[in-house]
C-alpha cells in the first residue's frame, strides 16, 4: 500500500490540479486520503429560522412549496459553492444570534438582505427582475439540524456574534492536549478549507470544484445534515447553510413566504416590505399568495 501523503503535500495537490479540466475524480481521491481531523458540528434546534430566496422576473410569482425549496437534480448542471452537478442542495440563510426566542424584524430583515447580497452580487436589472420572494423555513418541532461549520477564516473573525462563538469553541478545542499532527492538520486543512469556501473571484462554476466535492463528500455522511459557511457576500456577516434534499422534506417546514419589491435608490437598490404574502401554511404544497397593501 502506497504512504498516504501528508495534509500540505495533499493541499499542494489540490492546489496544483488544473480546474478547466474539471478534476472531481482526482479532487475525491485527494480529499479521500486526508485522514481524521478536527471538525466542529452546530446543532440547530427546532424552531430555528431559515431564509431563502428567489428572484422573480416580470409577472412571476412562486406559489408552490418547491419554488423556495432546492433546484431540482434534473435542472441542476453546474458546480456552486456548496453543490455538484450530482448532488443538488438547499441554501438558505441562518440567524446571527444564539436565542432565537428572541429573534426580531430588524433580524429577519437583515437575513433577507443577506439573502438578496448573495442572489444579485453580480448586478442586478430591476427592469426584468422587480421583485424578490423570501420562503421562511424553520426547522420542525422536535426535531435538529446537525451541521459540519467551516469557521476557520481570519478575514471574517469579527463579523458576527456566532462566527465568534464558533472560532473561541474551535480554537480551545484543537488547543487541548491532543495529538499534535491531528491538531495540525486540522488547522491546516480547515484553513484551506475556509479559503475556498470564502472564495470572492469567481469567473465560472470551475472555481466552485474544491468547496462544492467537499460538501458532496460531507453529504454523504449520515451524521451531517448540511454544512455551514460564512455569506462572501455579505462579507461574513452572515452563515450560509446548505441542506441535503431528504434533510429538508424531514425536518425542515415552509412557514411564510412574501414577495417583495425592489426599489432602485441613490445608493443601490432597497428591498420593500412584501406586497403579497401567504402565511401559516402548515405542510402546504401550493398556496396563493395575497395582496397585503
Amino acid at each position: 500500500m502506497s504512504k498516504i501523503p501528508k495534509i500540505k503535500e495533499i493541499i499542494n495537490q489540490l492546489k496544483d490540479l488544473d480546474s478547466s479540466k474539471y478534476p472531481k475524480t482526482e479532487i475525491q481521491d485527494l480529499m479521500r486520503n486526508v485522514g481524521p481531523i478536527c471538525d466542529i458540528i452546530i446543532h440547530f434546534k427546532e424552531g430555528t429560522p431559515i431564509i431563502r430566496g428567489r428572484p422573480n422576473k416580470l409577472s412571476e410569482r412562486f406559489e408552490f412549496k418547491s419554488d423556495y425549496s432546492f433546484k431540482p437534480q434534473c435542472y441542476n448542471k453546474t458546480y456552486q459553492r456548496a453543490s455538484t452537478p450530482d448532488n443538488t442542495m438547499f441554501y438558505g440563510v441562518v440567524p446571527n444570534i444564539k436565542d432565537i426566542s428572541n429573534i426580531t424584524s430588524n433580524e429577519l430583515m437583515a437575513m433577507r438582505l443577506s439573502v438578496f447580497s448573495e442572489l444579485f452580487h453580480n448586478g442586478l436589472n430591476i427592469e426584468e427582475t422587480p421583485k424578490i420572494s423570501f420562503g421562511r423555513w424553520q426547522v420542525k418541532k422536535g426535531e435538529q439540524l446537525n451541521v459540519l461549520a467551516i469557521i476557520q477564516e481570519d478575514k471574517y473573525k469579527e463579523s458576527n456574534e456566532l462566527l465568534s462563538e464558533l472560532r473561541v469553541a474551535y480554537d480551545c478545542f484543537v488547543n487541548q492536549d491532543i495529538d499534535k499532527n491531528l491538531r495540525n492538520n486540522s488547522l491546516n486543512y480547515g484553513t484551506y478549507l475556509a479559503n475556498e469556501f470564502s472564495k470572492a473571484e469567481i469567473t465560472s462554476d470551475k472555481d466552485y470544484m474544491i468547496s462544492a466535492v467537499y460538501s458532496e463528500i460531507v453529504s454523504k455522511h449520515k451524521q451531517f445534515d448540511g454544512i455551514l459557511y460564512p455569506s462572501v457576500r455579505a462579507e461574513g456577516r452572515y452563515f450560509n447553510i446548505t441542506i441535503k434534499p431528504d434533510v429538508l422534506n424531514c425536518k425542515l417546514e415552509l412557514t411564510d413566504v412574501g414577495e417583495c419589491p425592489i426599489n432602485k435608490t441613490k445608493d443601490g437598490f432597497r428591498v420593500s416590505k412584501s406586497d403579497f404574502n401567504a402565511n401559516n401554511l402548515q405542510e402546504k404544497e401550493s398556496f396563493k399568495l395575497k395582496k397585503t397593501i
